[in-house]
Formats: C-alpha cells, structure tokens, sequence
C-alpha cells in the first residue's frame, strides 16, 4: 500500500510539471540588427576544384571546392 501511494504521488508530481506552461520573453532578440562578426554567409551551390581528393573503391566522395559569400569573400 506504501509502495502504491508513493507511485501514485510521483506520478502525479511528474504529470503537474510536464504539462507546466512557461513563457519566452522575446523582448531582447533584435533581429534587425546588423551582424558585425567575422563570419560570411553562403547559399547555393559551390564550384568543384577537385574531383576526388583521393581514390579508393567504397570509400566516401571527397571532392573539394570553393563558395562565394554574399559579401564577396571566397
């Protein structure tokens, strides 16, 4: 009987925070901020340099390449 009512109030302690609602406060995220880090965006595809990096038979491919940046960095 012990065994079954601690069951019972574990149970229902994990049901009461699972389904707990919590707010996001949203207010500091700036999203039309200028990024002012080192870092470049890309999107699309690259031009291949290289074929295979090296051969061998089931391997992965390795091919390598480069990409341009939306701001003109390679």
């Amino acid at each position: 009987m012990k065994i079954n009512l601690f069951v019972a109030i574990f149970l229902l302690i994990i049901v009461f925070t699972a389904c707990k609602t919590t707010e996001v406060d949203n207010s500091s995220t700036n999203t039309t901020s200028t990024y002012k880090g080192t870092g470049s965006v890309t999107q699309g595809i690259g031009k291949t340099t290289i074929n295979s990096l090296y051969n061998c038979s089931g391997g992965r491919v390795t091919s390598v390449g480069t990409i341009t940046s939306t701001d003109g960095k390679l």
